[in-house]
């Protein structure tokens, strides 16, 4: 999308200057390029943050805002220079304010953890800085440096603030995470009105955007209070907000036993107007999810679960009798094997078809003990 931008900007302004077709043509198609770029970046983005398989890396991210703010006042700010060049210095001093504005506004949600991984946080909190640094500096030299050798600093500067600003972002976000770790270390002994006592010192359920960072947090660390579902559940109850909901349903759909705290959020959700395209398909993902694992109680379901569990009683009768044996033939050998690799073909694909059921699961367990 950057290169798509610069092209946009450079070719204009050849086309300004020379009249020349070619780079009309150019910066047309470089245009179509860069929508192209630009639709597919914004709805993926947007599709993969808000999507129940949530899979940690050091891209993902829980929200598409700070990475797509980042690429594309980048992107703008390139094609901008390029087009408005022709009118002296002011301009670039005017688009460094602006762009150095945007990024100081990206601050906010990038505090809040809206990474999977505290490597994405301090990367992107890092590229922030530098970027910022940069704008301050280009200012600076555009405005009072009146010797052209001193513009050769752009060309190192911007890797020196990336790696001071990776260090000193490193410190920050770390004393952030050790504190909330702190703040929801709690005894597991203790009984959950305690728990929520505790909780509501912090003030999470008055503001909704510390409640989301501590979530996240807790998430990213595998924190106990949010491994056993306790601190989970504190934010189901305590969510004033239509963004902290979606949050702890995109998390909470993930387990199968927590149907009816899912059927809670999932009610408040649907009944939220003007919602956004991206918890939209979170809406979509839970009511597939529901549907699936509804039909896993099914009559079909039930039928087949008759069957495997009939199967698995005749491997185990098998295995019994060969034990019980005095004088097993290897034809004895060759049947157990037979059967017992038929009735796990059938076990693995009622698995795929019914991966939620609790049913298939024990008696599976039981088919691996006893067969």
């Amino acid at each position: 999308m950057i290169s798509s931008a610069a092209a946009i900007g450079v070719n204009f302004n050849e086309y300004l200057l020379t009249n020349q077709r070619v780079y009309l043509v150019t910066c047309i198609i470089s245009i179509i390029s860069f929508i192209i770029y630009f639709s597919v970046y914004l709805l993926g983005g947007k599709l993969i943050a808000h999507s129940c398989c949530i899979h940690k890396n050091a891209f993902s991210a829980f929200e598409s805002y700070p990475s797509f703010a980042l690429i594309m006042s980048s992107s703008i700010m390139i094609t901008l220079t390029c087009v408005f060049s022709w009118l002296g210095r002011w301009t670039y001093i005017f688009l460094f304010i602006v762009h150095a504005v945007i990024m100081i506004s990206v601050y906010k949600p990038l505090s809040q953890f809206v990474c999977h991984t505290m490597f994405g946080t301090i990367e992107r909190a890092s590229l922030l800085t530098s970027q910022i640094l940069s704008d301050v500096l280009m200012f600076v030299i555009t405005t009072f440096a009146k010797d052209s050798k001193l513009q050769i600093f752009t060309f190192f500067a911007p890797y020196v603030f990336m790696i001071v600003s990776a260090l000193v972002m490193n410190l920050i976000f770390k004393k952030i995470e050790r504190k909330v770790l702190n703040d929801l270390c709690i005894d597991q002994t203790t009984s959950i009105d305690e728990k929520r006592e505790k909780y509501d010192q912090f003030g999470l359920s008055e503001n909704p955007e510390k409640l989301m960072k501590y979530l996240r947090i807790a998430f990213i660390n595998r924190c106990p209070s949010f491994v056993d579902l306790s601190f989970l559940h504190y934010c189901i109850q305590a969510s004033s907000s239509v963004k902290s909901n979606f949050a702890c349903m995109q998390i909470i759909s993930f387990f199968p036993s927590e149907s009816r705290s899912l059927n809670i959020l999932f009610s408040k959700c649907i009944s939220t107007r003007h919602i956004s395209f991206g918890d939209r398909f979170l809406i979509y993902q839970v009511n597939r999810i529901k549907t699936i694992r509804q039909s896993s109680v099914s009559l079909a379901a039930n039928e087949k679960l008759i069957e495997l569990k009939t199967m698995s009683k005749k491997c185990a009768d098998i295995v019994k009798g060969f034990w019980i044996s005095h004088n097993p033939s290897f034809g004895y050998l060759e049947l157990i094997n037979s059967k017992i690799t038929m009735a796990e073909s059938m076990w693995e694909e009622a698995l795929r078809d019914y991966p939620n059921n609790p049913k298939f699961s024990d008696e599976f367990a039981h088919f691996l003990c006893e067969g």
